[in-house]
């Protein structure tokens, strides 16, 4: 009993994993994420439930989220590139 609740402990302390792309924060890149980019450079919205969309938005590590990102994540989402330059 005692070891479970320690890997349970372990579990929610550990820092989780970047899922680059991710501007949501639902754990998944995909074209939900993409559509916000797109309104955040539109100047429609900056208003995003993850926190960490800046982190997670700069997909080409400029630190800044912008048409270069935008870029990227198109070509992710189409199979021209699998997987974003951070992350190489």
């Amino acid at each position: 009993m005692g070891a479970d609740f320690a890997k349970t402990m372990l579990s929610m302390t550990s820092p989780s994993k970047i899922v680059y792309g991710d501007v949501s924060g639902d754990g998944n890149f995909n074209a939900i994420d993409f559509a916000a980019v797109r309104m955040y450079l539109l100047g429609i919205t900056n208003d995003f439930t993850n926190s960490d969309w800046k982190t997670t938005g700069d997909v080409n590590g400029d630190k800044n989220v912008n048409a270069l990102d935008f870029a990227y994540m198109r070509s992710r989402l189409l199979g021209i590139i699998n997987k974003f330059p951070v992350e190489q």
